[in-house]
């Protein structure tokens, strides 16, 4: 059984998991904890939570690059690894394509127009 299934880290498995902590929330999201470390599920966890993150601040970054250049047809994607995005991840995503679906609407609304008045 390994400190951690005890509920106890040893000195080293905490600085690992307070070092990928602070990288993490400074928008670090390359940091990993390794799972042989005997943090196993803790480092699991983490990494899934953190590629979570990583995927999803890219996605948004694509999308909001795509929408400065005038293309409204790149959406966000509503699951990473497989799984559907949850909580405040799934109603940002939504919400950024939905703001997608109207800035489309409103352009090619204000191109029809611009073709009947020309």
């Amino acid at each position: 059984m390994s400190q951690v299934e005890n509920n106890v880290l040893n000195q080293a498995q905490a600085q690992l998991l307070l070092a990928a902590l602070k990288a993490s929330s400074q928008g670090d999201f390359t940091v990993r904890l390794p799972v042989e470390e005997g943090l196993g599920e803790i480092a699991d966890v983490f990494n899934e939570w953190v590629n979570l993150n990583q995927n999803f601040t890219t996605n948004i970054s694509q999308i909001f690059r795509a929408i400065a250049d005038g293309d409204f047809s790149k959406k966000m994607t509503l699951e990473v690894a497989g799984k559907p995005l949850q909580g405040e991840f799934s109603q940002t995503a939504t919400t950024v394509n939905t703001v997608v679906d109207r800035l489309n609407k409103v352009t090619s609304q204000a191109i029809s127009m611009t073709r009947e008045v020309g």
